[in-house]
């Protein structure tokens, strides 16, 4: 079964924008907002860029507030309705207990990912 270059850009985004939301959220004790995370991942997408690696590619556009991705967003929205990140006071994860804790449901909840 082949996969085509979209499910395959797909993928790499949702799997690297996990990644970086948790390490984030480690490293960071203040607010994880959805607008520094949309900072974080332009940076790193830029960084990706000039090292030549694979990586993050969503599409920019420069706004009041800095850098904005639509295609983010919605992975952002769709990340939150799925219960891998809540949006409450910040955007504190559950992912370090899901990935460390509760293998059964990380791999329900990663199957779920990629229905969407």
């Amino acid at each position: 079964m082949a996969v085509s270059a979209e499910e395959r850009r797909t993928t790499i985004n949702k799997f690297l924008l996990l990644y970086l939301i948790a390490d984030a959220a480690d490293k960071h004790s203040k607010r994880l907002t959805f607008v520094k995370i949309q900072q974080l991942v332009f940076l790193a997408q830029l960084d990706m860029i000039q090292h030549q690696m694979e990586g993050f590619s969503y599409s920019f556009k420069k706004t009041v507030r800095g850098v904005y991705s639509e295609e983010l967003q919605a992975d952002l929205c769709n990340l939150k309705e799925m219960g891998f990140i809540e949006a409450e006071k910040s955007l504190l994860l559950k992912l370090k207990n899901l990935f460390l804790k509760k293998p059964a449901k990380r791999q329900a909840m990663g199957r779920q990912i990629f229905k969407r």
